[in-house]
């Protein structure tokens, strides 16, 4: 158990702060206000946060006639000072961090409560949203966090050897550990993803320990189109590499491995290099990266297993994970490259190295040739 854990008094039923960060306009507002307010615990023990991180005019009135007090967050600041604030600012040990386009399940707080009662040690647990209706393209990333990511399944630990996503979106921490913690404010531009995985990557080298529960659930309201889930895959993986860069600064830390969101197709990459410079030798060497093309193409194939999901979008999803796995290769020599991998400095022969050798490792658990230990 780790030193600074607190232990939540079994007798009573803990206060909890619901942190609500508010983007742009979500069209659902009151309804995630309403599903807030309608969860099987004590209202006296629940309070409703609102960040507003750039809201619209139309949410912040509706935030106000609820009566609802708001906090309003720096101009262009990124997610993760919204989450520091709550985190220095509530009152209470447990934070439950919400998306704003999520209708909570009436029962997800008391979940939360029930599993950090059960674990007293954990820093953290989250859950799991899915998408509201087919016509969300978001339906693709569900399907992934489903059969990839075996989400929706069983309860489980989320560690370095036995790794799944942890996302904030829906997701609740204790306060005592991550108030020194701190997610990461300087590490990535305000429009890169992925700025809540260092934290648990931190916490998981400290020998914190996180957990994943099915029945901590919502209905995510966000319908994107497909222009813009494009936009948000390229987010995801331009984040991917952002927290690359922060790994090879931190290079006593494990980074675990997890198929379609900590991967990169390494050794594809390099059988694909060897052949063409062998190419000119015997033309029949073009077909060496076939091999690891067909593993790649194996491990995607898993988004068909997902249940009660017509098969049209079990296909774009498979074709989803597939792309993204590749489409990464093209945004790690642009992020090589390119000015946008501002504002970091020269990456640098070492760090270069670093990232190489993440990659490898993640390569070596893909083919199983690792258990996971260090």
């Amino acid at each position: 158990m780790p030193k600074n854990s607190i232990i939540l008094d079994i007798e009573k039923e803990p206060a909890i702060t619901i942190s609500l960060i508010i983007h742009g306009d979500p069209p659902r507002i009151l309804e995630t206000i309403k599903s807030i307010k309608d969860q099987a615990y004590p209202k006296s023990k629940i309070t409703i946060m609102c960040l507003d991180n750039g809201s619209s005019p139309r949410a912040r009135n509706l935030l106000m006639k609820e009566s609802l007090r708001v906090y309003n967050m720096p101009k262009n600041c990124n997610i993760s000072y919204a989450k520091n604030f709550a985190l220095k600012n509530s009152k209470d040990e447990i934070i439950f961090f919400l998306d704003d386009h999520i209708i909570l399940d009436t029962g997800s707080v008391a979940e939360v409560v029930r599993v950090f009662l059960k674990y007293p040690y954990l820093a953290g647990v989250c859950g799991y949203y899915r998408s509201a209706n087919f016509g969300d393209y978001n339906i693709l990333r569900d399907i992934k966090r489903q059969t990839i990511y075996g989400k929706n399944r069983k309860e489980r630990f989320i560690t370095l050897d036995d790794f799944t996503t942890f996302s904030t979106g829906i997701a609740a921490v204790k306060k005592s550990i991550f108030i020194n913690l701190n997610f990461p404010e300087e590490v990535f531009p305000n429009d890169f993803g992925g700025e809540d995985v260092p934290a648990l990557i931190t916490s998981l080298n400290q020998g914190q320990f996180f957990y994943y529960s099915p029945r901590i659930r919502g209905v995510h309201e966000h319908n994107l189109t497909l222009k813009e889930f494009i936009k948000k895959m390229e987010t995801e993986i331009r984040g991917r590499f952002s927290l690359l860069y922060w790994a090879s600064n931190n290079p006593k830390f494990r980074m675990p491995y997890l198929h379609g969101f900590l991967n990169f197709p390494y050794f594809f990459l390099l059988t694909l290099i060897v052949s063409l410079f062998l190419a000119v030798i015997n033309p029949a060497f073009l077909l060496i990266p076939i091999l690891p093309f067909i593993y790649e193409v194996g491990l995607s194939l898993q988004c068909l297993s997902a249940p009660n999901i017509p098969l049209r979008y079990r296909i774009k999803a498979f074709l989803f994970v597939l792309l993204s796995d590749f489409l990464s290769i093209v945004c790690f020599v642009q992020y090589l490259l390119s000015s946008y991998k501002r504002p970091y400095k020269k990456l640098g022969i070492k760090r270069f190295l670093r990232i190489n050798k993440i990659f490898l490792r993640w390569e070596l658990e893909k083919y199983h040739m690792t258990h996971g230990k260090k």
